[in-house]
């Protein structure tokens, strides 16, 4: 059980060498665009987060995950989106962007939809979903390589289910519960829209 365990863990460090690079992509935009906003634009760049209700706030959708209001606030979601990224990519790296891209858009208008009428921003219901799908697919599809991410994103991340309530006023708690819903969603969505192209 163990040299199995072992295996597994060999094989996701084999298949994160092979795709860093990507990751590495992913946190140039979201960094530039950090430093673009937060210190030459003092965060002006925000008015393009998710303002709910409002025409202003639809392209919140596609480009609130890329704004984030400190430092703090990206590197902790560059942390886990590369984490969380990753463990989805190479369960599934067919449906890595169609389920990258479901989450996204479906937080985003459910959360203009639903949300707190203030502005929306940050990577977190994209994250949240990434955990969402992770978790329901270790139930959905169990096998030995969904089990072990599985356990690995339970155990170590447990605490992300405390992201569901609110606590902050800042926070948007809505996008968290959202993107993990939508995150369980994908498990099942997915296959059915590539089943029918």
């Amino acid at each position: 059980m163990l040299d199995q365990f072992l295996a597994y863990c060999t094989h996701i460090k084999y298949e994160f060498l092979a795709n860093y690079s990507l990751f590495i992509k992913w946190m140039l935009v979201f960094w530039a665009t950090f430093l673009v906003n937060n210190i030459f634009l003092k965060g002006k760049l925000n008015i393009f987060g998710i303002i709910p209700r409002r025409v202003i706030g639809l392209p919140g959708i596609i480009f609130s995950p890329f704004l984030h209001g400190s430092f703090n606030h990206l590197f902790l979601n560059s942390l886990m989106l590369i984490i969380l990224g990753f463990f989805v990519l190479i369960q599934n790296p067919v449906y890595f962007y169609p389920i990258s891209a479901f989450i996204v858009i479906t937080t985003g208008i459910l959360t203009w939809g639903a949300g707190r009428d203030c502005i929306h921003i940050g990577a977190s219901g994209l994250i949240m979903g990434y955990w969402g799908y992770l978790m329901a697919n270790t139930i959905a599809h169990p096998s030995n390589l969904a089990v072990v991410i599985g356990a690995i994103c339970l155990y170590y991340f447990s605490y992300m289910f405390f992201n569901l309530f609110p606590t902050e006023k800042q926070v948007s708690w809505e996008s968290h519960v959202f993107g993990f819903v939508t995150g369980i969603g994908a498990v099942y969505v997915i296959p059915i829209i590539y089943s029918q192209i």
